[in-house]
């Protein structure tokens, strides 16, 4: 006689798919040392018998954010401000991931190893080629400011394009004419609809777009706006060195300056560009903003101490962080009937003491 199934249990699951009970033991628990195609055959069984396990297992769930660079920057802690807003009140525990710290490793080896049974991606073109073998392993999938194609997996993107643009517009507003941007030469894609953003507000206000007003850090400024223009972006190397905070932008404002010494203001693609810019301009004796206005993105939350406070784009990370686990959350109770997020969070123009009406003549 067959057993009833809510009697099945490890032995008999492991009878069925002709491995040791220890085995279906790792993949119940989420752990390494199970082939991918084993681990498969496994999960099968155990959704066709519906079984369960008896124990709670909630204290222990693991949920892993994958992020591509060691340097935790403010955008990272943003993000993980909202992550663990929610893992804290629903005992989950979040596990940091570099991808490509370990060479040897895949980032599913890497996730299997630390026992965690879902993704939150961070910046994932930089290893878009490792989420579809994350995908086909069923651990839900959810990324963070990049919109995917792949119905199965799940994202929350803001509209960084009309964040861009409102700022742009503000900018107009005040009477400025002349407006420079300043940006990395590989971007991800959401700096690119940043981008996008500042170039829609010029034609707009039926301004024509000017090639050297634009400095992408790392080229020069026909090969810098053609790449903007043609939406290059680079995965696996950013044009980013965080190794001095705003170094970046110290850089790309004094080549600005040198190349347009007439500009009124300028955009930054990101705050910690802005906040490079800022000590340029100090430097360079000009005032904010009085002499030119400064507007940056992101929000980060020291540009409201800053001297003067910064003119920024609300970027809303936590918001993105907190949805996306929460979702992955409701992925564990039925895995066959979730519904990946796929969402567009509203960004807003913070307008400080870093802008001003324009000088006049």
């Amino acid at each position: 006689m067959a057993k009833r199934r809510d009697k099945l249990n490890i032995p008999d699951i492991a009878r069925e798919a002709g491995v040791s009970p220890s085995t279906v033991s790792r993949v119940i628990n989420r752990r390494a040392g199970v082939g991918e195609k084993t681990r498969k055959e496994i999960t099968d069984i155990l959704l066709r018998h519906g079984f369960r396990p008896k124990y709670p297992m909630m204290r222990t769930t693991k949920i892993a954010v994958i992020y591509p660079w060691i340097n935790l920057t403010e955008y990272f802690r943003k993000v993980m401000d909202g992550i663990y807003s929610y893992a804290m009140d629903n005992e989950l525990v979040v596990n940091t991931i570099i991808a490509g710290f370990n060479k040897k490793e895949s980032l599913l080896a890497a996730i299997r190893e630390q026992q965690c049974t879902g993704v939150v991606a961070l910046l994932s073109e930089h290893y878009h080629n490792e989420l579809e073998e994350l995908v086909n392993a069923d651990l839900p999938v959810v990324v963070i400011d990049s919109p995917v194609s792949n119905p199965r997996v799940g994202f929350v993107d803001n509209d960084s394009c009309m964040g861009s643009y409102d700022a742009a517009r503000h900018l107009l507003s005040l009477g400025h004419k002349k407006i420079g941007y300043l940006t990395y030469s590989n971007m991800s894609l959401n700096q690119l609809q940043r981008f996008r953003g500042y170039k829609n507000a010029l034609q707009a206000e039926g301004m024509a777009f000017c090639e050297d007003l634009v400095v992408a850090l790392g080229s020069g400024p026909a090969e810098s706006a053609a790449n903007l223009l043609g939406g290059k972006t680079e995965s696996g190397r950013a044009a980013r060195n965080f190794s001095v905070r705003g170094d970046n932008g110290f850089k790309a404002m004094t080549e600005l300056l040198a190349r347009r010494p007439d500009i009124t203001a300028v955009m930054a693609v990101d705050d910690s560009m802005a906040l490079g810019a800022m000590s340029a301009l100090h430097q360079a004796g000009l005032r904010i903003p009085e002499d030119i206005s400064v507007v940056g993105f992101d929000n980060y939350a020291e540009t409201k101490y800053w001297q003067p406070a910064l003119t920024t784009v609300n970027h809303p990370l936590e918001q993105a962080g907190f949805i996306a686990i929460e979702s992955i959350h409701s992925a564990f109770t039925d895995m066959a009937q979730w519904q990946p997020p796929r969402e567009i969070l509203a960004t807003s123009l913070v307008v400080r003491s870093s802008t001003a009406q324009a000088k006049t003549s």
